[in-house]
């Protein structure tokens, strides 16, 4: 192998490192049930601000959520099944 394929090599290895290390970073512990905003955001794609909205409009249904201290958390499963037309 020439020098010139190893280095383009080296850099896509460390490309698909970088890259798996961010969605690591964004996949919440799947062993979950209730999710923070931040975590429920990630995995969807989209701010707090928007879960927020949704939850404002009904787009989240009662069961998807829950109150806890000044913020919510949010029903893994259900929040999904909720968000599934909005997130595809």
């Amino acid at each position: 192998m020439d020098p010139q394929t190893g280095a383009m090599l080296l850099a896509k290895v460390e490309q698909l490192q970088s890259d798996v290390a961010a969605l690591l970073e964004r996949t919440p512990d799947t062993r979950k049930t209730w999710l923070e905003p931040q975590e429920l955001g990630a995995l969807v794609g989209r701010s707090t601000r928007t879960l927020g909205l949704w939850r404002e409009n009904g787009k989240l249904s009662a069961r998807s959520y829950r109150k806890n201290g000044r913020g919510f958390q949010y029903h893994r499963q259900h929040a999904l099944a909720d968000l599934k037309q909005e997130i595809s």
